[in-house]
């Protein structure tokens, strides 16, 4: 069983926690097209962020497909809600908005922009299926978005993400637009060796201060880490 002898290997050899062994899937199979997957691993050592570390605890059969057999990988409202985010962060510092009303207008826009990913017809209207819009699909032809979505209907989650998201946004922007640009922001990390691991990653903001320098990470859940998690 190539699966679960991989599985081990990867957490043996990334995490050195003996009992999350315990949790392999013994029952799961690989692919056959995937071929000595434990080999690659031996030759090249990986890269791991945060995202992966929690994936791998999570679901070490959704690790495999996502991060070894790369298979694509639908976008729900969350994790789209998320990334867009995160891009509107570092426009806030890239250009120059000139109120918190034309910067919350802008993130309006592109999220809507965002979703509105339709398979058009010979007419140039969106192809609906059971009522629902057809979305674009990936080179694999995987739908971009989660198809199990009804992505248009107003009472869904990304009808209600746009108003939390202005929210989030005019509060940032009326704190920090007059404080001093940060020394980093959405700036990519790669190669740092923790413990004989390598890890990849995103830093989110780093500022100077009078005392040093302070390392924000944004969270865009609805309940505030706790104390201890900071």
């Amino acid at each position: 069983n190539r699966y679960r002898n991989f599985s081990k290997s990867i957490k043996k050899n990334f995490l050195k926690m003996e009992n999350l062994e315990q949790k392999t899937g013994e029952e799961i199979i690989a692919p056959e097209k995937i071929q000595s997957p434990e080999t690659r691993v031996q030759e090249k050592q990986r890269e791991m962020s945060a995202s992966m570390l929690t994936t791998l605890f999570g679901c070490s059969l959704a690790f495999y497909f996502q991060y070894i057999a790369h298979e694509p990988v639908s976008e729900t409202p969350q994790l789209l809600f998320g990334r867009k985010m995160h891009n509107m962060l570092k426009l806030f510092y890239d250009r120059n908005f000139k109120s918190a009303e034309s910067f919350s207008n802008f993130w309006r826009g592109y999220w809507y922009r965002s979703i509105y990913l339709p398979e058009l017809d010979s007419k140039g209207k969106p192809i609906k299926e059971k009522g629902r819009v057809v979305f674009k699909k990936d080179e694999k032809g995987k739908p971009i978005l989660d198809p199990n979505i009804d992505w248009w209907n107003p009472q869904t989650e990304p009808h209600i993400l746009p108003t939390i998201g202005t929210g989030i946004l005019s509060n940032f922007y009326k704190k920090h637009k007059a404080l001093a640009r940060p020394f980093v922001y959405e700036k990519s990390f790669r190669k740092v060796d923790f413990k004989g691991h390598l890890l990849r990653g995103v830093w989110d903001r780093i500022s100077l201060t009078d005392t040093g320098l302070e390392i924000i990470d944004y969270k865009t859940d609805r309940v505030s880490p706790s104390d201890s998690k900071r």
